[in-house]
């Protein structure tokens, strides 16, 4: 973690490297998504739909607005020099997102056979328990990628976001 003065970019430049990451992400997304859907045909689809259709909600209760809130106390931090202010807000940032996500992962472990079972989808299992733990990490990440944006600094953010999406495809395909 880095606390001195950190590579700033301007507003447009930080855009540019945001808007290129993004192009790239969705590319490999679609790389990612046309192969899955021969692979897994339509009933894995269906198993994949519905382990989603689970986490979506969970995901974003996990990380709603907290990476926005670490940026912006970051950044006011950083502009007035109080640099012990921004460690301690990285500190409990991280052990806030560390239960939160722990929280959503157990939710989605401990929820998937009553949920399955309500909907009668049993065969989703596998795909919920695989989801599960992606909870946890996306709000570690996300104390990372707040941390860097506060600092207006984007490439780890843009960088995160291409690896994330590479090991999505590689796992998503080979495992």
């Amino acid at each position: 973690m880095r606390t001195g003065k950190p590579r700033s970019q301007s507003f447009l430049h930080g855009a540019l490297i945001l808007t290129v990451s993004m192009i790239i992400v969705k590319v490999i997304g679609a790389v990612f998504k046309i192969p899955l859907n021969a692979v897994i045909e339509e009933t894995g689809m269906g198993y994949f739909n519905t382990a989603y259709a689970f986490y979506s909600p969970l995901y974003a209760l996990a990380t709603a607005g907290f990476p926005i809130a670490i940026a912006r106390m970051v950044s006011e931090n950083y502009t007035l020099g109080r640099y012990r202010d921004i460690r301690m807000v990285h500190r409990a940032s991280i052990r806030i997102f560390f239960v939160t996500g722990t929280a959503g992962m157990l939710i989605m472990w401990l929820g998937a056979r009553p949920f399955l079972s309500f909907i009668n989808n049993d065969g989703a299992f596998p795909a919920m328990m695989m989801l599960a733990p992606t909870i946890l990490f996306t709000c570690l990440n996300s104390i990372y990628r707040g941390y860097y944006e506060g600092l207006r600094d984007m490439y780890p953010t843009a960088m995160s976001e291409i690896i994330e999406a590479l090991v999505k495809l590689v796992i998503g395909l080979t495992g």
